[in-house]
């Protein structure tokens, strides 16, 4: 147990309860990562056999119930978000409301057409009910919640939503069943996923769906150690990991959108509820090459290649810093995020007339293993900037 000298309300829940891997079985944990953000001592591991990623040694339940109920908003109440722009909007920003509620409105928008008048939807962790809200004042659906905070969940109740002050594991609804079970960021943060899919694929009425968003580990964001990754994201997925978990739940018929967030949509196969889970075996992961050695070898190549982004733009110009950078290109990364690097530095040094170190990046891009899409577009890239050293050379002769 951690606090403070002067108070014991910040509290940081120690871990120290070992666990292998929910989605195959096996505890062959490869480290990936010693901290995550607020710098705080956090283990991540990811999967020998399939994969995932996830903290272990890791706190128990009892003891992350009392991090959310004392230091988490405390730690995490004033980080906010990162817009579409790059840049930061916080609780305390004049437009934190209508950002907040934008990303409600695309929740509200995604789930619709899943939706028929009448269609009764639940929601685990649905905060204060406001995607819920809007389903069921523009669409007519019947909205009811699971939020294990009293306050949240007393405010969805006063916008009309069923909502039951709880957790998944202690939410009984009795004969109703549900056409829509979602959940928006929630999965990462409970200690069985596994467990808590096969509860709620119970709970839906016949041609029911089951939607899932979590964070997706294929596309970080930040640095990996100082912001990605996180003490309460008990797991993070990529769209294999997690596939393979709802097959093991007994949910089929799957559609995966793999963006900058992972979704995740499903429904009940035919197996009977009391033989799931249903056993890992290597047939139902639809990637075996992406096991633990190359989600390792990409996440650390990500994060490298992420603090060398930041160094750059921060102005560091070192040549061992620039070489560094053509060598990460040259090899395996996540395409999104290396390709948003390229994109960022090629601007930048657009911007401070050296168009040269541009190219050289490029072309180290270019003689890396990425997808043939990604080097069509930068070959564009590097004739148009050869065409501008080009330039820049004649213009600086006598």
């Amino acid at each position: 147990m951690n606090a403070s000298a002067e108070t014991d309300t910040v509290y940081i829940p120690p871990s120290t309860e070992h666990v292998s891997c929910v989605v195959c079985g096996a505890d062959e944990p490869i480290p990936v990562g010693a901290k995550a953000r607020f710098n705080m001592d956090v283990s991540s591991v990811t999967c020998a056999r399939c994969g995932l990623v996830y903290i272990t040694p890791r706190p128990t339940i009892e003891d992350m119930a009392r991090y959310y109920a004392t230091s988490y908003r405390i730690h995490y109440g004033s980080v906010g978000a990162i817009r579409a722009d790059g840049t930061r909007i916080t609780p305390d920003s004049p437009d934190w409301e209508a950002y907040t509620d934008g990303r409600y409105q695309h929740q509200a928008e995604l789930v619709a057409p899943l939706l028929q008048p009448g269609a009764k939807v639940l929601e685990m962790g649905c905060r204060y009910g406001r995607t819920l809200s809007l389903l069921a004042d523009k669409h007519g659906a019947i909205p009811y919640g699971i939020e294990p905070g009293e306050t949240d969940a007393e405010k969805a109740r006063k916008a009309g939503v069923n909502c039951f002050t709880g957790t998944v594991e202690n939410f009984d609804p009795g004969e109703t069943r549900f056409d829509l079970i979602q959940s928006f960021h929630v999965l990462e943060h409970v200690h069985d996923p596994l467990a808590v899919l096969m509860r709620l694929r119970g709970w839906l009425a016949p041609g029911g769906k089951l939607l899932v968003e979590v964070p997706n580990v294929h596309q970080p964001y930040g640095l990996l150690e100082g912001n990605f990754f996180q003490n309460v994201h008990l797991f993070n997925f990529g769209p294999h990991t997690l596939s393979v978990l709802f097959k093991r739940a007994g949910l089929g018929n799957l559609r995966v959108i793999d963006e900058s967030t992972l979704y995740v949509l499903g429904e009940p196969t035919g197996a009977q509820q009391d033989v799931l889970p249903l056993p890992y075996t290597g047939e139902l992961h639809p990637n075996p090459a992406q096991s633990g050695e190359w989600m390792a070898r990409h996440l650390r190549a990500y994060s490298d290649l992420e603090i060398a982004r930041q160094l750059i733009l921060a102005g560091d110009m070192r040549v061992e810093i620039l070489q560094a950078t053509a060598h990460l290109l040259r090899g395996p990364s996540f395409t999104p995020h290396m390709a948003a690097v390229i994109g960022d530095l090629v601007e930048h040094f657009n911007r401070l007339g050296s168009p040269k170190i541009a190219l050289i990046l490029v072309r180290a891009a270019l003689a890396g293993p990425h997808p043939t899409e990604i080097k069509q577009g930068l070959s564009r890239l590097e004739g148009q900037l050869a065409a501008a050293d080009v330039e820049q050379q004649l213009a600086a002769a006598p």
